[in-house]
């Protein structure tokens, strides 16, 4: 195995590290909406979405872009958001 191969094989268990963190976010984001349901909470709090936003651009703010952080955010929120509209 060559090197590319090996730092390959690297980045392919990285990612499923990340897709299997995804999963659970999302199972969790899951529990909250029945959470919210049950206590009449709104769907968005904006404080939490700055909140998150400004720990993973604090996170990630060395090694990628403002515009990757923002996107990346973006889609998580909007999963996530999707996934409580139909729960509550």
């Amino acid at each position: 195995m060559n090197k590319i191969e090996k730092l390959r094989e690297e980045i392919d268990e990285i990612d499923s590290m990340i897709a299997e963190l995804i999963v659970r976010r999302f199972k969790v984001v899951e529990n909250i909406a029945k959470i919210k349901k049950e206590m009449n909470m709104n769907l968005v709090d904006m404080e939490r979405e700055k909140e998150i936003y400004n720990r993973y651009y604090e996170k990630l703010s060395k090694h990628v872009s403002r515009d990757f952080v923002e996107n990346l955010v973006s889609l998580i929120l909007e999963e996530s958001k999707r996934l409580q509209r139909k729960l509550i």
